[in-house]
């Protein structure tokens, strides 16, 4: 298992990093392909509750959420979200069967992951963006590696052990710490000095793991250990993308008081 992990992100890896920095264009389409695949198996976690969420209105409005992002920024964003959730609206008026859990969850799987993930385009469109991003990614994995051979190794308390058993206190502080670490010798991070990026490590770290027990629960829920199948070693979109989710967003908030 493990070795088909690195295998994969030996090849996937440098495929995001070399669209990231060919061209913004390029880069939204790849977070529109890895919004695609989350999507739907966030919907399909949600099915296999018995709950029949409109997935094609879903879908339709969630692949567009990076692209939004692209050419109307923040506010474009933020107006087609809106537009989404009054078209989620429009389904349940003409479909009054259809019940306000089925409407709330549709609209859930456009916000996460489609709205949060399109965060990274957002950075992406920021003044030296490509190597926000690529911090971006770099911290998160971090916080992902380190957490888990951690915990693995040191690991003894439980994080959340309802939530996810794997998931131990040390894995957690010492994917801080290692991300800590790194992001206080990592001198040419733009515009960020050494206190903001180790804010960044520190924040960054905490919402990694945000995003790996928000899965988790919807995983637990579902009764499936991943969410899909198609990323040899890692399960699905979401099992790989899940703490990215979060982590995009915070990067986002914090690189926008930092640029200006």
């Amino acid at each position: 298992m493990l070795a088909r992990r690195v295998a994969v992100a030996l090849v996937g890896i440098p495929v995001i990093l070399i669209l990231l920095f060919w061209s913004k264009f390029a880069f939204a389409l790849t977070v529109v392909v890895i919004t695609l695949g989350a999507s739907i198996e966030f919907y399909r976690l949600i099915s296999a509750q018995s709950i029949m969420v409109n997935r094609g209105l879903g879908l339709a409005f969630g692949v567009t959420m990076p692209l939004a992002a692209l050419y109307y920024h923040l506010p474009g964003l933020i107006a087609w979200f809106v537009l989404a959730s009054i078209a989620t609206l429009t389904w349940k008026i003409l479909s009054p069967t259809t019940h306000s859990s089925e409407l709330a969850l549709t609209i859930l799987g456009i916000f996460y992951p489609s709205l949060l993930l399109s965060y990274l385009v957002l950075i992406n469109n920021l003044p030296s963006g490509a190597w926000l991003v690529f911090y971006t990614l770099v911290a998160t994995w971090v916080a992902d590696s380190s957490a888990y051979f951690i915990g693995k190794w040191f690991g003894k308390t439980p994080l959340a052990k309802q939530i996810s058993p794997g998931k131990t206190v040390e894995g957690v502080v010492g994917s801080i710490a290692v991300n800590l670490i790194l992001f206080s010798v990592l001198v040419f991070m733009p515009y960020f000095q050494l206190v903001q990026r180790l804010i960044f490590a520190l924040l960054i770290s905490i919402a990694a793991v945000v995003g790996d027990l928000v899965e988790s629960v919807l995983k637990r829920e579902a009764g499936v250990k991943d969410a899909g199948n198609l990323i040899p070693g890692h399960g699905g979109f979401l099992d790989r993308f899940d703490s990215l989710i979060f982590t995009a967003v915070v990067s986002f908030y914090i690189a926008l008081q930092v640029v200006r």
